[in-house]
């Protein structure tokens, strides 16, 4: 049932002295409906655009990072029914409240000082494990979260988020086509592995840039530290301020930067990255 992450398709190589055409492959990107059940009542949650493979992790992802679900037994059963269908059934009633997916795709003025930005900020005040990472294990992890990324290598075109211990033991990675679904597997993960609220020390290593969803994601799991192989937005740094969370971004070529919770990173200097 399951649909394939990736597809040969041809193309034409154009280049100063040549036209030519060839086989490429590229990661494919379908819709994926996710619907929530409890007794005889049934509602969509929405539909998000994902690469096919781990839906069943991706969806309960989405539903904890969502706050529809907060424990592994308030879910009953998860099924595909068709392949771009997961119909996730709820040992708890459906919130009664309109709800929807909600990717903050919006840069930080976009919500900044409102009410959404209140709630967000409401909706992860709570302790985050404790961890202390040194520069070596930061760049150990970052160099060796590009070696779990398959779909990567064979595309180009997805994005990975992988999780490691504070020894840089290497956990697990998923990859997708969107940067949120790949978080979104992740947690779905480790909430089905039971370790959502997380409790332990873990480093989250993110293939692209540390935008402010993917740190709130990562706060309401629990995860500790987020290091980022791009940029980080000036929301997400706050976010990790507030949070406590070492927020680590620019990490290449055995460098990088610390943005927050620089107290959780055993270096010199490393406490610059608390809010002035």
């Amino acid at each position: 049932m399951q649909r394939q992450p990736v597809i040969s398709v041809r193309k034409v190589v154009v280049s100063e002295q040549t036209v030519e055409e060839e086989d490429d492959r590229i990661a494919v990107e379908e819709p994926l409906e996710i619907q929530v059940q409890s007794g005889k009542q049934r509602r969509s949650l929405g539909i998000t655009m994902r690469t096919p493979g781990n839906d069943s992790e991706l969806s309960l992802g989405l539903l904890y990072s969502e706050g529809v679900i907060t424990a592994k037994q308030d879910v009953r059963s998860i099924t595909q029914v068709e392949p771009n269908l997961v119909v996730v059934e709820l040992t708890t009633t459906i919130p009664e409240q309109p709800w929807r997916m909600t990717q903050y795709r919006s840069t930080a003025c976009g919500i900044c000082g409102g009410d959404v930005i209140d709630r967000v900020f409401r909706s992860v005040r709570h302790q985050l494990p404790s961890i202390l990472l040194t520069p070596d294990v930061v760049r150990t992890a970052a160099a060796a979260a590009a070696h779990h990324q398959p779909l990567f290598q064979s595309t180009g075109g997805t994005h990975a988020a992988s999780l490691f211990t504070a020894q840089a033991q290497h956990i697990a990675t998923f990859e997708d086509v969107g940067r949120h679904n790949a978080v979104d597997k992740l947690i779905g993960f480790m909430f089905q592995q039971g370790n959502i609220p997380n409790t332990e020390p873990l480093l989250l290593v993110l293939s692209g840039r540390a935008g402010f969803e993917l740190i709130h994601k990562a706060v309401r799991a629990g995860i500790p530290a987020v290091c980022a192989v791009g940029a980080p937005s000036s929301l997400a740094v706050h976010l990790a301020r507030e949070a406590g969370l070492l927020l680590i971004a620019f990490c290449r070529h055995n460098r990088f930067n610390i943005y927050a919770g620089g107290e959780r990173c055993s270096i010199q200097g490393a406490e610059s990255g608390k809010e002035r």
